[in-house]
């Protein structure tokens, strides 16, 4: 945990006061619930959301599909009517940050599919929490804490994976850049 919460991700998203714990409450909670919180960050939580649409498939069919996404379905499309296609304007907001995008796409692509393919297989939600930043062309740093939460219960690759971080991080200040 300790060395969860002093990664560059974690910290920048402290210094920034981000939203990205909502999206980590999400992948705690049931998909019924849990929908809402991995919305506000769909780079952090889309192949989530498919993770679990998966599972409720496995679990029960249509019936427990829509038990599951119906009141998420329902919210999505009356904030379709009130404010119009709105993720139609994504790109304009990759375009006005660009210079802070930290996402790998599209490079990270073919990772981010096979973990999804492995989330689905072994049935396992914490590669699809690493698979969703891989496959979104627009990644702050701090939306990927999502992937790094991933490894919450392997502390021997959290901690490598902060010390990656912030070789990377330190990299970045170094007059040769990165």
């Amino acid at each position: 945990m300790t060395a969860f919460l002093i990664s560059p991700p974690v910290m920048h998203s402290l210094l920034n006061a981000n939203l990205d714990w909502l999206p980590l409450l999400g992948f705690t909670l049931p998909p019924v619930f849990g929908l809402f919180f991995i919305s506000v960050k769909p780079q952090m939580g889309s192949v989530v959301a498919l993770f679990w649409l998966v599972q409720s498939w496995r679990a029960g069919g249509w019936r427990r599909v829509l038990a599951d996404f119906g009141p998420f379905g329902v919210v999505f499309a009356l904030s379709l009517a009130v404010y119009g296609f709105w993720p139609s304007h994504f790109r304009e907001i990759q375009v006005i940050s660009q210079g802070w995008n930290a996402s790998l796409w599209p490079g990270s692509i073919p990772v981010g599919l096979a973990l999804a393919v492995a989330a689905l297989r072994r049935r396992e939600i914490r590669f699809a929490m690493a698979s969703s930043p891989c496959l979104s062309p627009y990644v702050l740093l701090h939306a990927w804490s999502g992937a790094l939460a991933s490894l919450a219960t392997l502390s021997a690759e959290m901690i490598a994976a902060v010390i990656g971080l912030w070789i990377i991080a330190i990299m970045r200040f170094l007059p040769f850049g990165f």
